[in-house]
């Protein structure tokens, strides 16, 4: 996702490729270095492209605001950015191309029954992230 009004300035990347020729920000886990590859996938094939970023962030939020202030191209869940893109204050780069999904765990004490709460959690993580393949 990037601010629209970059673009007056700069062309819109056609290919995973043309991320080198732009700033993106990386996320930068605590206990690991700032994401410097994204995986995009098409019909199948997986481009890596080792993005440039001169400011790493541990912070979804930061990562949007810097995106809304026009700073880099960053890459997060549409979740994150949904009001943004919907009211183009933001727009989709690469739109024919999709990220690797990683896996999300939920972690109770197995030797108690959920209680309502944790179920209800866990059901409204599962209706909106999982499947019902996935326990």
């Amino acid at each position: 996702m990037r601010r629209p009004t970059i673009w007056q300035s700069a062309e819109l990347p056609a290919a995973p490729e043309d991320l080198l020729q732009h700033e993106c920000l990386g996320y930068a886990f605590s206990l690991h270095a700032a994401e410097t590859r994204w995986r995009l996938l098409r019909g199948g094939k997986v481009h890596e492209v080792a993005i440039r970023n001169r400011l790493r962030i541990s912070n979804a939020a930061g990562l949007v605001s810097a995106a809304l202030d026009g700073f880099a191209i960053v890459l997060v869940t549409r979740s994150l950015v949904h009001q943004h893109y919907e009211s183009g204050k933001l727009t989709e780069v690469l739109p024919h191309y999709r990220v690797e999904s990683r896996p999300m765990h939920l972690l109770y004490v197995a030797d108690r029954r959920p209680t309502p709460k944790v179920r209800t959690f866990i059901e409204e993580v599962m209706k909106t992230f999982g499947s019902s393949k996935c326990r």
